[in-house]
């Protein structure tokens, strides 16, 4: 065996190309050990990995890692569990928005809603299935195949930012650990590396900054303005299928009509893609509230104008209510859940005294 093994490295040694890539390719392999462990220390980190916040989902490119104590369930805060007798389930359906980006999971909207609607004596549970990235096309398949069975009373959809999302729109988001449809050999290798490695995980966080603060025109109107129209209308109809009721909101914006210069100036600093303000921004906002009203009034739904709430708002006490032009703090959280339980509570009032009533949609 030993001699066997010499003289294959002998052989080896006679072919200077082969030794060459050989050689090369242990150093290059110990020297990226090395810079993640060096890394690691400079970090203060662990050997180990912290869990994934993502998992490869075969529907959907990508889901919440089930796994992470943050999201037990592919949910946010709580899994959902056995409803109890008498309370009322609410499911909260949307993308980072929902999840609650940048906030505890406890400060994120629907967990504001949960302890606002106890506080008016309902016994309400909220569930958080947002997830960051998630367009219309995901949120329908999701609910189809994994919300529907929740036995919730009201469905909670808080969608527009992400438009259709990754599984429609091929500018859609993806988180940098999973490979979106049509990735390369190469893109799907550094993505695979960079579920075991922080310093890539790093890496491509600061990219995906990069790319944030691209120079202004890197925006774009939606292309697929039709597609979300008949996905949202799709998951309306679906819940309604199931006896379950669907409440649509008109999500807020940092930006809104009838904005001062010196707002403008403001909120330009605190934009998601550090771009300055543009009016095609605001207009497709509102082209996303008009299609979200069509949808309501179509089906027959409920619909809570989130921007309306926000009205009252300006200059910095407006900006003190987002992270950036789309994502709430936690005080526009609290402000967005009280509105929404102020709306709500008539007609989960309603529902829970087993009254049969068609209730006009909220204005």
């Amino acid at each position: 065996m030993l001699t066997g093994s010499s003289d294959s490295w002998s052989a080896m040694g006679g072919m200077p190309g082969v030794r060459w890539v050989f050689a090369g390719t242990i150093a290059l392999a110990a020297f990226c050990i090395g810079d993640e462990l060096l890394f690691r220390y400079i970090k203060n980190h662990t050997l180990g990995m912290p869990p994934a916040t993502w998992v490869a989902d075969p529907d959907l490119i990508y889901r919440l890692n089930p796994a992470n104590s943050d999201s037990p369930g592919s949910f946010r805060g709580k899994q959902p569990t056995a409803k109890r007798l008498g309370d009322i389930r609410i499911v909260c359906i949307g993308g980072s928005t929902t999840y609650g980006h940048g906030l505890q999971a406890e400060q994120a909207w629907p967990a504001v809603l949960e302890r606002a609607l106890r506080q008016k004596g309902l016994s309400a549970e909220v569930i958080n299935a947002g997830v960051p990235g998630y367009g219309s096309r995901q949120n329908l398949l999701r609910y189809q195949r994994d919300i529907a069975a929740l036995d919730a009373d009201v469905v909670l959809v808080y969608e527009g930012w992400n438009r259709t999302g990754a599984l429609v729109d091929p500018a859609g988001f993806v988180p940098y650990a999973t490979p979106p449809p049509g990735a390369s050999l190469a893109d799907r290798f550094f993505r695979f590396a960079a579920r075991h490695s922080l310093l890539l995980q790093s890496f491509a966080n600061r990219s995906r900054m990069r790319e944030q603060k691209a120079p202004v025109g890197r925006w774009s109107p939606d292309r697929y303005q039709r597609v979300f129209v008949s996905d949202l209308m799709a998951l309306v109809r679906s819940a309604q299928s199931h006896d379950q009721t669907p409440v649509l909101i008109l999500y807020p914006a940092l930006y809104h009509a009838g904005m001062t210069q010196a707002e403008e100036q403001s909120f330009a600093a605190v934009l998601w893609d550090v771009q300055a303000y543009r009016p095609d921004l605001l207009g497709e906002l509102e082209q996303k509230h008009a299609a979200i009203r069509q949808v309501a009034a179509s089906t027959g739904s409920l619909a809570i104008d989130g921007q309306e709430a926000f009205a009252g708002a300006r200059g910095a006490d407006r900006k003190a209510l987002f992270l950036d032009a789309e994502h709430l703090s936690a005080a526009g959280c609290e402000k967005l859940a009280r509105a929404l339980s102020d709306r709500l509570a008539p007609l989960l009032r309603v529902k829970t005294a087993g009254v049969s009533a068609s209730l006009p949609a909220f204005k």
